[in-house]
Formats: C-alpha cells, sequence, structure tokens
C-alpha cells in the first residue's frame, strides 16, 4: 500500500513477490534503463522465490 504522499504507479501484482527493495533514481543516479527527467523517484524491484527480479512500481513524492 502507497504511502500517503507518494504517487504509486504499480507495473506488476505485489502478491508474486516475496521481498522488495527500494531504490532512489535521480539525475546523477541512472539505474540501468531508468533515466530521472528532472524529478527523482523511486523504483520498487520485487524478488521472487526463485530470486528473480522485476520492477513491481514506480514512486513518485506528492507536492503540496
Amino acid at each position: 500500500m502507497p504511502y500517503p504522499n507518494e504517487h504509486s504507479c504499480r507495473l506488476l501484482d505485489p502478491d508474486q513477490f516475496v521481498r522488495y527493495v527500494r531504490i532512489h533514481v535521480k539525475d546523477k543516479n541512472d539505474i540501468g534503463d531508468y533515466k530521472a527527467t528532472g524529478k527523482p523517484y523511486d523504483l520498487l524491484i520485487g524478488y521472487r522465490k526463485d530470486d528473480s527480479s522485476d520492477t513491481q512500481a514506480h514512486r513518485y513524492k506528492k507536492t503540496i
């Protein structure tokens, strides 16, 4: 469940993963094919039981 101060863009069903890693992406911290476009965001990387992984969601801070 997303935090109340974030927007979440779910890409895959979270029930297929057993653990997660959160990675912060910003202009100087591009991760593979993920590039920041002026606003930083977080990737939720989910790991399955067989240790394979996929990007499960993108998270963006809400502006108030």
